[in-house]
């Protein structure tokens, strides 16, 4: 198996084409009180419903067995949409020879639609990696990115990134499902980029470009770019700020927790979200001793009762407010996706990681969205 990897230059502009393309943005929230949501799915299938006959469809997740979703792809594929669909394949094979899984809907058909139709002899695409199921990478496929060339209303080259899996536990869980339309040049590079998950010949590059929009890819064994855009960061301008919402920061990414913690000495207003999770050793103790007070602890797994939810984050969000660049005005730019902060995100796993500079507006929906996890942990009684 040959692996290609480029790397793309970033290309940095203060000149952005936001009238010209769409992004939406949603949000599983569902407290902390033993609630589940499908706001993120809801989207997710009302998507794909309104995918044009004809149109392409793109697809690659890690874990995969929502009926909901497996039958809007089913009912697109019946209306003459080319869906394809890579699958980490050690945590999705074997399902689909079991009745009654979402991943034998779409082998099989359900409810009286047949299987999935597409332009190639497999529409779904079973990765595995040497320690996991990986397509690209040595670990997982941890992607949750989706593509659709037109939908029925006329809208072009949809990209969606998003930090939530398709299963049920998920929906008690705290994600994102970010959503962008008009940016040609992103989507034939996601829809490249897809190739080279089934085709591991095929080259793909460190940073996908498109007109507004970029997405990170990863394996990446050259560079961490979440702390090199960290890097470009700098804090002297009033009410500058970054927020940080990841299910797990691992010590291996230590150094991204340091500059963090400088950007806040520097003046920034700096927040950090993690869960409790010592079985992945997340918070790492080098990361919780770097971040000091700027770390908020959220309950997931553990023995203290102040420790242990069924409800809690997943998101993976970076979001920051401040001068970039040397810009002489505060600029927004969001990092999201399914990128955690641990090594296996950053050397081992298949993941994507959506880039949005300038737009305040969609950063403002990521800002509050970190506060109402944190008030909705506090409103259940969780000291963080």
């Amino acid at each position: 198996m040959k692996i290609i990897y480029f790397v793309l230059a970033l290309v940095v502009s203060t000149t952005f084409a936001y009238a010209d393309v769409r992004l939406d943005a949603a949000f599983n929230a569902p407290g902390f009180k033993g609630a589940k949501t499908t706001t993120v799915v809801d989207k997710l299938v009302l998507l794909i419903d309104q995918a044009a006959p004809e149109a392409t469809l793109r697809m690659s997740m890690y874990e995969f067995d929502d009926m909901a979703v497996a039958m809007a792809l089913l009912r697109a594929s019946a209306r003459g949409v080319d869906v394809q669909i890579v699958l980490d394949g050690r945590k999705n094979k074997s399902a689909a020879k079991k009745s009654g899984t979402a991943v034998n809907a779409l082998v099989d058909g359900a409810q009286g639609l047949q299987a999935l139709k597409c332009s190639t002899q497999n529409c779904i695409t079973f990765c595995g990696g040497f320690l996991g199921g990986a397509c690209r990478g040595s670990r997982n496929n941890h992607n949750k990115f989706y593509s659709i060339s037109r939908l029925s209303d006329g809208t072009e080259n949809v990209v969606a990134v998003s930090s939530a899996n398709l299963n049920e536990g998920q929906l008690y869980w705290y994600n994102d499902l970010f959503i962008t339309a008009g940016d040609a040049r992103l989507r034939v590079g996601v829809d490249q980029y897809f190739a080279g998950l089934v085709n591991t010949e095929l080259a793909v590059p460190l940073l996908i470009q498109g007109d507004v929009f970029s997405l990170y890819t990863f394996p990446n064994k050259q560079t961490d770019p979440v702390l090199d855009e960290l890097s470009r960061v700098t804090c002297q301008l009033p009410g500058s700020k970054i927020r940080v919402i990841q299910s797990r920061f691992t010590d291996a990414r230590v150094a991204v927790a340091k500059k963090l913690a400088q950007l806040g000495q520097a003046g920034c207003d700096v927040q950090v979200l993690a869960r409790h999770e010592p079985s992945m050793k997340s918070p790492g103790s080098k990361v919780a001793a770097a971040l000091g007070s700027l770390l908020k602890i959220l309950p997931y797994e553990g023995k203290g009762e102040n420790q242990v939810s069924k409800n809690t984050n997943h998101a993976k969000v970076v979001v920051i407010r401040a001068s970039i660049g040397g810009s002489a005005q505060k600029v927004d730019l969001l990092l999201t996706g399914s990128h955690n902060l641990n090594v296996n995100s950053l050397k081992g796993n298949d993941e994507l990681l959506m880039r949005v500079e300038g737009n305040a507006e969609i950063a403002e929906k990521y800002f509050d969205f970190y506060d109402q996890i944190v008030n909705d942990a506090i409103l259940a009684g969780f000291k963080l």
